[in-house]
């Protein structure tokens, strides 16, 4: 597995060289003190024209499977598939937002152990792991990186970018960039 730093690429390939036709990447993340309320991290995809969160967990080749509102529990708290064979967009956005975070005054200061894993959903080998808790400071989202389908094989790059903002105010920012 390698573990991935702000501003890498991974092509998303088989150890033989093909490509990985699906994939997941899996969000979790971990209270920094228990005695305060959870916080709901959601963590979602989108391209020029849509948006797979958790009130529209589907759209062309990709699909979120849970919202978890807590975090609480091991491994991936929630997870994002796509399916390169269905996708009708060559790039995504990937990002995490704290849910109403600004709202509630709730920033990444109070989160460790945020981590987007990427598995190769056919053989279940974690391929990457993108820890993203270290910087966030007083910001409520992350844009965790860009997916992009270049010639049947997918590629992820690693932003690592905190800002504030909802889960509109995120695509607004960043959609002009796809």
């Amino acid at each position: 597995m390698l573990n991935l730093s702000k501003g890498d690429s991974l092509d998303l390939k088989k150890e033989d060289g093909s490509a990985v036709t699906k994939i997941r990447f899996g969000g979790g993340w971990d209270m920094a003190d228990t005695t305060k309320p959870t916080f709901d991290l959601d963590l979602f995809a989108f391209d020029n024209a849509q948006v797979c969160y958790f009130n529209n967990k589907e759209i062309a080749g990709v699909k979120l499977d849970k919202d978890n509102l807590t975090g609480a529990g091991e491994g991936a708290d929630e997870n994002i598939h796509f399916d390169v064979t269905k996708m009708t967009s060559k790039k995504f956005a990937l990002a995490i937002n704290i849910y109403n975070g600004k709202a509630k005054g709730q920033t990444f200061n109070n989160i460790k152990n945020t981590f987007v894993e990427i598995e190769d959903e056919d053989t279940k080998k974690v391929l990457a792991r993108y820890n993203v808790s270290a910087d966030g400071g007083n910001n409520d989202s992350l844009l965790v990186g860009i997916i992009e389908n270049v010639g049947g094989i997918l590629k992820f790059t690693a932003k690592g970018e905190y800002t504030n903002g909802n889960i509109e105010e995120i695509v607004t920012k960043y959609k002009p960039s796809l």
